[in-house]
């Protein structure tokens, strides 16, 4: 891996790490009714999909089982689209997504 894409990953991971954090034992019902806590998770989501952006194409092709396209486009939706996000789908995000993620970039970090 490039120090460029370790860079990137790292970054990914940093902020699964925060998502899973914000999110902590919430259930649903308690992230909708926290503004703060879906503020939080979607700069992350941000932060998680321009990264995602910056990996080479040399990285993306060896490691395709990481969903790059739901990333950058989750990323798109928050920063252009935000008025049609729906909250249910970025609790989805945080609560399962993010911490697979998590584990699919660690595993890139530190080996099996």
């Amino acid at each position: 891996m490039s120090p460029a894409d370790r860079i990137a990953v790292g970054d990914i991971r940093d902020a699964c790490s925060r998502v899973t954090a914000f999110v902590g034992t919430m259930d649903g019902q308690d992230f909708i009714a926290d503004l703060k806590s879906q503020s939080a998770v979607a700069y992350r989501l941000i932060v998680i999909g321009e990264a995602t952006k910056r990996l080479s194409k040399a990285f993306r092709l060896a490691n395709p089982p990481v969903d790059r396209r739901a990333m950058a486009g989750m990323r798109d939706i928050l920063v252009h689209d935000y008025h049609k996000l729906d909250v249910s789908i970025l609790w989805r995000s945080a609560s399962l997504s993010v911490p697979a993620l998590c584990l699919a970039v660690s595993r890139l970090l530190d080996g099996p």
